[in-house]
């Protein structure tokens, strides 16, 4: 199994990198995590916390969240602000980008929680080209089939 990765430091680097990811065959589930992560945090989602009225604590949305690993609590904050959103405008369809990667990392994995982000992802992958979620979901939805859908051949 083979990894894409950018790497903006040269060739020389990203052939090492590849050597180095084929080595760690055994440890994809966790790279596909960190790697999950790192597109929740490049989507610029992350805007910082604010504080709550005067309380001093900090108030974290959904993005923030993931970064954290909380992704259940993610995943609920997501499914309210998707609820709370008006029309079909990009706000709502990022909102629901987010659900979908927070379903995708929920712990415990399920296949209920799979199918639905698989479903969500699909949805918008049939956006217009022009908006950035569309290729994204795309993507998700491929790894989806190649990670949590495949069925696995015992009879090697």
């Amino acid at each position: 199994m083979s990894y894409i990765v950018e790497n903006p430091f040269g060739s020389k680097n990203r052939t090492m990198l590849k050597l180095q990811l084929k080595r760690m065959g055994r440890w994809t589930r966790q790279l596909a995590r960190v790697m999950a992560v790192a597109a929740l945090f490049s989507l610029g989602g992350c805007t910082g916390g604010q504080d709550s009225a005067g309380s001093g604590e900090q108030q974290l949305d959904g993005w923030d969240l993931a970064v954290k690993y909380r992704f259940n609590e993610s995943r609920r904050w997501f499914q309210n602000a998707v609820a709370a959103a008006e029309g079909e405008g990009h706000s709502r369809r990022r909102m629901r980008y987010g659900e979908a990667l927070a379903l995708v990392n929920a712990i415990p994995k399920t296949g209920g929680n799979i199918d639905r982000a698989d479903g969500i992802f699909e949805e918008l992958s049939q956006g217009p080209e022009e908006d950035a979620l569309t290729p994204r979901a795309m993507y998700h939805r491929g790894r989806i089939q190649q990670i949590h859908l495949r069925e696995p051949d015992l009879g090697k």
